[in-house]
């Protein structure tokens, strides 16, 4: 009752790692229908949607490769709902360390809200630690990766933005593949983020607004026709009318180099274990893919 208020209208699960909860038409513009999601206290998302998610899948949607998509981060599942949708997308993983937050989104009114994508045959979910969960996947099994987690200021989330962390990514990702990243930064720590992100990837575009951070081997392919495509599909998620948002999603990103990031060092953790040098060996990563799936 100290976390939720003891608010009749939230849904509320408590377990191992916290507690979740969605609090319902709670002091929201948008209407009654509207939830707000929690975790631990911190807030993650909205549904059915939020406005910034949604931009953000129109970026994600908008890459020409995306069979295989993971995402880093569950937040309120309204991107991973995006991309079941979307008849080119085959496999989602999910990661998420949060044991209660999948669950509450799963069932209910969350369900109902999300058409159940949770339950989709395409989605895998993994509950995990994202650095852990880096290390386990095999090397160039994703087409797109996105990571919607934590910001660099939250305690423990040094890790989540470190060049270690970025690298992992890189060798998850296709020849072809793409990383697109919530850009989860303030202005002190914004140059240091990039940094890792500039040392890792051969082609890294910023968004004007601070929306995302698209990062790829070579010039990430889609087109501004395959833009307004994606935003015409996803037009009712929009608050206001989407046509007038076109050039701003298609003129927002700036190529980042290194000399944009003023001789700012990457993000790296004071502490060698939350680098996670370590390679777990082909069998115990399938052991803890056996049980992780259990």
């Amino acid at each position: 009752m100290y976390i939720s208020g003891a608010d009749p209208q939230a849904d509320v699960r408590e377990g191992v790692t916290g507690v979740a909860q969605i609090d319902w038409g709670q002091n929201f513009a948008w209407g009654p229908n509207f939830g707000f999601v929690k975790v631990n206290g911190q807030g993650m998302s909205t549904l059915p949607y939020h406005p910034r998610h949604v931009k953000q899948s129109v970026f994600l949607l908008a890459q020409p490769f995306r069979d295989r998509v993971l995402v880093l981060g569950l937040g309120g599942a309204n991107i991973v709902e995006a991309l079941v949708e979307d008849p080119q997308v085959e496999h989602i993983d999910v990661v998420d360390w949060s044991y209660e937050l999948p669950a509450l989104l799963s069932e209910g009114r969350a369900a109902e809200a999300l058409h159940f994508a949770l339950s989709s045959p395409k989605v895998r979910l993994f509950k995990a630690d994202a650095r852990v969960a880096v290390s386990l996947f095999e090397k160039g099994s994703f087409d797109l990766v996105f990571d919607n987690l934590g910001f660099p200021n939250w305690i423990g989330a040094s890790s989540i933005n470190s060049a270690t962390y970025f690298k992992k990514i890189r060798e998850l990702l296709k020849p072809e593949g793409v990383f697109v990243r919530a850009a989860n930064y303030s202005a002190q720590n914004r140059l240091a983020v990039l940094a890792g992100l500039v040392d890792t990837f051969n082609h890294v575009e910023e968004h004007a607004a601070g929306e995302v951070v698209i990062s790829s081997r070579s010039r990430p392919n889609y087109s501004d026709q395959r833009i307004l495509e994606v935003m015409e599909i996803n037009a009712p998620r929009f608050v206001v009318r989407h046509l007038p948002y076109l050039n701003w999603f298609k003129g927002g990103f700036a190529s980042i180099s290194k000399k944009d990031v003023l001789g700012t060092a990457p993000v790296s953790d004071d502490l060698l274990i939350y680098e996670y040098f370590w390679h777990p060996t082909t069998a115990f990563k399938k052991k803890l893919s056996e049980y992780m799936t259990r």
